[in-house]
């Protein structure tokens, strides 16, 4: 399934990093004499004058060690924070796949307790099927309710985005929940969600559709990708006039 392939991606990203990690630590372990004891001299040594760097004067041959010396610790210190940072995010990658965690902006939220889950926004209704959102569209239109669609999957970040950032504000929210809240979760990509997808033109989520009171699509006030609450607020407010 598509969120099957997603996890085992997620997976082999964590490996990866975690693979990336450990190899910088340790061509830094095999090269800390080499970086440290005298980079400087073994820099002269090779022949290259460190006025070249700006790093000595006339006679400055001791002071161009220093401070070839400074700056080699510097790269050191440097390309260890850089091991250290892959390792630490390849691991909370791999504990949120072994874990289940869906969410790639929170690979360890799986972690928290039920009732400190962080709040998304309304609730919506799923709707797998084509003829499940054409009897929902009907019975809105019938009862004079705006309906807002929404294209999800577990794996699309811009999705995770619009949950925590857009639908969450208290703004967008108390408009949101004016209206009947479908979403199509094409998470498994199966031939109803590409039906779906291709009933309206998409390639993919995310991507929001909208049909106002009398039940007419209002196609120009579709958003596909990210919008902030701020750009999203005036959309709803339009489908809602």
């Amino acid at each position: 399934s598509g969120g099957g392939e997603f996890g085992f991606q997620r997976g082999h990203l964590a490996l990866g990093l975690l693979d990336g990690g450990f190899s910088a630590l340790a061509r830094l372990h095999r090269n800390h004499s080499l970086l440290l004891l005298q980079p400087g001299e073994l820099f002269l040594k090779r022949g290259h004058a460190t006025s070249d760097l700006g790093l000595g004067g006339r006679g400055g041959g001791e002071l161009g060690s220093e401070g070839l010396d400074v700056l080699a610790r510097g790269c050191f210190r440097l390309g260890k924070g850089f091991g250290v940072v892959l390792l630490l995010a390849g691991a909370a990658m791999l504990m949120g796949v072994l874990g289940g965690a869906k969410d790639p902006l929170q690979p360890l939220g799986f972690l928290r307790a039920g009732n400190a889950a962080e709040a998304h926004g309304p609730a919506f209704e799923r709707v797998a099927t084509i003829e499940k959102l054409d009897a929902r569209l009907a019975e809105a239109k019938a009862a004079g309710k705006p309906v807002m669609l929404d294209f999800y999957a577990d794996w699309c970040v811009s999705c995770k985005e619009m949950e925590r950032f857009t639908f969450a504000d208290p703004k967008v929210a108390a408009r949101m929940k004016q209206m009947l809240l479908l979403q199509a979760d094409v998470t498994a990509n199966s031939d109803a969600d590409k039906a779906l997808l291709k009933r309206f033109g998409l390639f993919g989520p995310p991507g929001i559709i909208f049909w106002n009171a009398g039940g007419k699509e209002l196609a120009d006030l579709r958003v596909v990708g990210f919008q902030n609450a701020e750009t999203f607020l005036p959309t709803l407010e339009r489908v809602q006039r």
